[in-house]
C-alpha cells in the first residue's frame, strides 16, 4: 500500500488492540448517582453544561488513545518505502551491456595487480553473481569488423567461453563505445537495462560527457578503477633527424617523454643491427618533467654504414606501468642510390650534361662513400631511384609515360626545362600531354617572359623541407642565385605542389616580375622537382652557384615515408610500397613471435603497395620474398604513444547525473552501495513523530481542565 511493505509485518496482527480504550470505556463505564436537592433552577443548568463538557472530552481521549496505540502498532511493524526503481530484482526481463576499457593505459600496476586484470575479475563476478539471469553483451575498447553485430548472451554462455582480456589498440574513444552500448539498450526490449562500465577514465577516452540517461529503465553503473597516485613515466616518441641518415654523417635522435609533472627520469639509448648486434650506445641522459608531464631528451649520432639499424630508448626505472619504458624505431640507413641522368632529349651543344653530372658526383665514381652512383643513358634502366632528365625539346609519348609510372612507384624526377619550351606545348599529342600534367606543376604558361636579372628567394615551403634543412637559410646566399629567363608555370594543385624556390626581378615589385626557379610535386609515392631553366652559364649562374650541386644531391634523398623501414602504431595497418617491392606480387611477412603470413599485393595509381590489417602484438616485423630470406622492409610496431599520458577525468563529471546513475572504486564498493539502495528504506520517522505528538496531547487533554473552561468561554462568547 502506497509502495510500502513491513519488515515485521506480524506485528500488525495486534493491531485489534488499538481498540483496548474503548472495551475498557464500554465496560467500566459508570452511571452518576441522583442527588435530591431543593429546586435551584441556576445550579441545575450550570451541573448539565459542565457535564456536556466533560463527555465531549472522554470521547475525544478514547479516540486519541485509540489511534496512539494504532500507531505504535504500525510503527513496530517497521513501515519500509518499497523503491520504484529498485535494482537486480528477480524475475524481471533483464538485459546488460558491460564495457570494459582494454586500451593500453590500463595495464597499469595497482597493487601488483593490473587495472585489466582487475576489470577481468570484476566481469567475472557479475556474470555468476548480480547479472547470472540476465542477457548480456561485453564490449571491449576495438570496436569489431564492420558489419558485425554485437551478441547478446546468457551469463552462463559467455562464462564458458571466457578468456583473460588482453590490451588492445582503442580503435575510438571508449565514450563513443559507451554511446554505442546505451545505442545498443534503447533497442531492446522494455525491463531492467542495466549499463556497467569498467575504465580508469583516462581523459583522452572521455573528451566529452555522455548525454542525459532518457530511459527510465536503465541504470548506470560505473566502476572506476584508477588509483589515487599514479606514478609513471614512459616514452612516447622517437624521431630521427634527417629521416633518412647517411652513413657517418651526424644525425639528431630526438625522445620525447611523457609522466608525471616535476619528475626526472634517465632516458638510455642502444643502437643494434636486425640481428641484435650492438652498434652503438650513448651515456644516459635525464629528462626533466616540465608541469604539463612533457619532456625531451636529445642524442647526436653518427650512424654506421648498416642498412637496418634499430633505435632503442629506455627508461631504466621501473615505475607502475612497464610497457612504456622502453620503444625501438626502426631507420633504414641511406645506401647509394642509383640516378641516372637521361640525355636523350638534352642539348647536344654545350656544358650542360657536364655540369649536371659534376653536380650529381664531383669526384666522378672515385669515392666509394658518395651516396650516388650516377650513369647516363638514352632512357629509364630500371635499377635507379633518381631520375634526371635535362631537357632541351619535349620528350615523346614513350619516356613521358616511364617517368610518370616511375614517379608513381616512387622514384624521384628532376626536370630541367629550356625556357622557350612553351612555344612548343600547344603542337604536342594529347598522350603527351596527359602524362607530363602529372609530372609538371602545370601545363606551361602560354605567355613569353621577357629577359630579366631575376635573383632567387626561399620560400617557407622550400626553408621546412628535411632535404634542404639548413641549406636555405642564408638569404643573401640565395639571392646570389640569378636567371636571365625561366619557363613559366603556374600550380594546378597547391595540395601535392609547391614553390621551393622563387625569382624577383631586380629594381621591380609588380607581380608580373614574379617567376618560380624551382618547384615540388608529389606524385603518388614519388617526388618530382621541375627547375625551370637548364644550367647554362649563358642564362643563369646556376651551376657555379654553391647550392647547385648540395640541393641536387640533396633531392636524391629518400624522404623517411619512402623508406622501406616504418614506424607504426598499434590500431594501424602494416604497408609496403615503394620501388623495392615494384617487382613482388605477393611478400611474406614475418611476426616477432616468427609466424609467417603470405600478403598479396594492391595495385593503383602509386604502383604495388602491401597492406597487412591483423597485427596485434607490438614488434619488429619483416618482409621477405616468398621463400627467400634477405630482408626487403621492416615495420615496427609500437604501442600506442597516447596511453602514457596517465591525466584522469573524475567520472562524476562525465556520466549523466541522477539516482539511476551509480559510481563506485571497486566491486566491494559496488556491492555495499547496491545492498543499500536495492533493500527497502524503512519510513519509521513520521509514525514516530506523530505518536509522540499524540501523547503531549493526550497527556495536556487528560490534566488540564482550563483548557476546557477557556475554550467554553470563547464558543460562549461567540454564541
Amino acid at each position: 500500500m502506497f509502495g510500502l511493505q513491513f519488515l515485521f509485518i506480524a506485528a500488525l496482527w495486534a493491531l485489534p488492540l488499538a481498540m483496548l480504550p474503548l472495551l475498557l470505556h464500554l465496560l467500566f463505564r459508570r452511571k452518576s448517582p441522583i442527588v435530591l436537592f431543593p429546586t435551584l433552577r441556576f445550579v441545575r443548568a450550570s451541573l448539565q453544561q459542565t457535564a456536556a463538557r466533560r463527555k465531549v472530552q472522554r470521547w475525544l481521549l478514547l479516540a486519541l488513545r485509540i489511534l496512539l496505540l494504532a500507531l505504535l502498532i504500525w510503527a513496530v511493524a517497521q513501515p519500509a518505502k518499497v523503491l520504484a526503481n529498485r535494482w537486480f530484482a528477480s524475475g524481471t526481463n533483464a538485459t546488460a551491456v558491460i564495457v570494459v576499457d582494454t586500451s593500453y593505459s590500463m595495464q597499469l600496476n595497482d597493487q601488483q595487480i593490473t587495472l585489466l586484470a582487475k576489470a577481468d575479475g570484476i566481469v567475472g563476478e557479475l556474470l555468476r553473481g548480480e547479472l547470472q539471469d540476465a542477457t548480456v553483451a561485453v564490449l571491449s575498447s576495438r570496436p569489431l569488423a564492420a558489419g558485425t553485430p554485437e551478441r547478446f548472451r546468457s551469463a552462463t554462455a559467455i562464462l564458458s567461453e571466457w578468456t583473460p582480456l588482453q590490451p588492445q589498440p582503442a580503435g575510438a574513444a571508449l565514450v563513443d563505445r559507451i554511446t554505442a552500448a546505451t545505442e545498443l539498450l534503447s533497442k531492446q526490449p522494455q525491463g531492467q537495462k542495466w549499463l556497467f562500465i569498467l575504465s580508469d577514465f583516462q581523459s583522452r577516452e572521455f573528451p566529452r560527457a555522455l548525454p542525459e540517461n532518457a530511459d527510465e529503465h536503465l541504470h548506470i553503473i560505473a566502476i572506476d578503477l584508477h588509483p589515487a597516485d599514479a606514478r609513471s613515466a614512459g616514452v612516447t616518441r622517437i624521431t630521427l633527424d634527417p629521416p633518412q641518415p647517411i652513413p657517418g654523417i651526424r644525425s639528431t635522435v630526438t625522445v620525447d617523454v611523457a609522466g608525471r609533472p616535476g619528475d626526472v627520469k634517465p632516458v638510455a639509448l642502444r643502437i643494434t643491427g636486425l640481428d641484435g648486434k650492438e652498434l652503438l650506445t650513448r651515456t644516459p641522459q635525464m629528462a626533466n618533467l616540465t608541469d604539463a608531464g612533457s619532456a625531451q631528451v636529445r642524442f647526436d649520432v653518427e650512424l654506421p654504414a648498416e642498412r637496418w639499424q634499430l633505435i632503442t630508448t629506455t627508461i631504466p626505472a621501473e615505475d607502475s606501468m612497464l610497457w612504456d619504458n622502453q620503444r625501438t624505431a626502426v631507420v633504414e640507413v641511406g645506401q647509394r642510390q642509383k640516378a641516372t641522368i637521361i640525355d636523350r632529349f638534352a642539348p647536344k651543344e654545350g656544358p650542360t650534361l657536364r655540369f649536371v653530372r659534376l653536380a650529381l658526383d664531383p669526384n666522378e665514381g672515385r669515392l666509394s662513400g658518395w651516396p650516388l652512383d650516377v650513369k647516363q643513358s638514352a632512357g629509364l634502366t630500371g635499377q635507379e631511384q633518381l631520375a634526371v632528365v635535362p631537357l632541351a625539346d619535349w620528350p615523346d609519348a614513350q619516356l613521358a609515360r616511364q617517368l610518370r609510372d616511375f614517379a608513381r612507384s616512387g622514384g624521384t624526377v628532376v626536370l630541367m626545362v629550356r625556357p622557350g619550351m612553351e612555344a612548343k606545348w600547344a603542337k604536342l599529342s594529347d598522350g603527351v600531354k596527359s602524362a607530363l600534367r602529372e609530372l609538371l606543376p602545370s601545363q606551361p604558361l602560354a605567355v613569353s617572359v621577357e629577359e630579366a636579372r631575376y635573383t632567387a628567394q626561399a620560400t617557407s615551403a622550400g626553408r621546412v623541407t628535411p632535404q634542404f634543412k639548413g641549406l636555405l637559410d642564408d638569404a643573401a646566399q640565395v639571392a646570389g642565385l640569378s636567371v636571365q629567363r625561366v619557363c613559366p608555370f603556374t600550380i594546378d594543385d597547391p595540395r601535392t605542389t609547391d614553390v621551393i624556390l622563387s625569382l624577383q626581378a631586380a629594381n621591380r615589385s609588380d607581380s608580373a616580375s614574379r617567376q618560380s626557379l624551382l618547384f615540388r610535386r608529389k606524385v603518388s609515392a614519388g617526388m618530382v622537382y621541375t627547375w625551370t631553366v637548364l644550367p647554362d652559364t649563358l642564362a643563369t649562374n646556376l651551376p657555379t652557384h654553391p647550392l647547385f650541386m648540395p640541393m641536387l644531391v640533396s633531392m636524391s634523398l629518400r624522404p623517411g615515408g619512402a623508406s622501406a623501414a616504418r614506424n607504426v602504431e598499434l590500431g594501424n595497418p602494416l604497408t609496403l610500397d615503394g620501388l623495392a617491392v615494384a617487382p613482388y606480387p605477393q611478400l611474406d611477412l614475418r611476426a616477432p613471435a616468427g609466424d609467417l603470413y603470405r600478403v598479396d599485393a594492391s595495385t593503383g595509381p602509386g604502383g604495388r603497395r602491401f597492406v597487412f590489417d591483423k597485427a596485434q602484438a607490438p614488434g619488429i616485423y619483416t618482409w621477405h620474398q616468398p621463400q627467400v630470406q634477405p630482408v626487403i622492409g621492416i615495420s615496427s610496431l609500437q604501442p600506442p604513444s597516447l596511453e602514457s599520458d596517465l591525466t584522469y577525468r573524475p567520472a562524476a563529471e562525465v556520466l549523466p547525473p541522477g539516482d539511476r546513475t551509480v559510481i563506485a572504486r571497486s566491486l566491494e564498493d559496488l556491492q555495499t552501495h547496491l545492498s543499500k539502495v536495492s533493500e527497502p528504506q524503512p519510513k519509521w520517522a513520521m509514525p514516530m513523530a506523530i505518536v509522540l505528538a499524540m501523547l503531549c496531547v493526550e497527556s495536556l487533554l487528560s490534566s488540564s481542565s482550563g483548557l476546557w473552561k477557556m475554550g467554553g468561554r470563547w464558543l460562549g462568547a461567540k454564541a
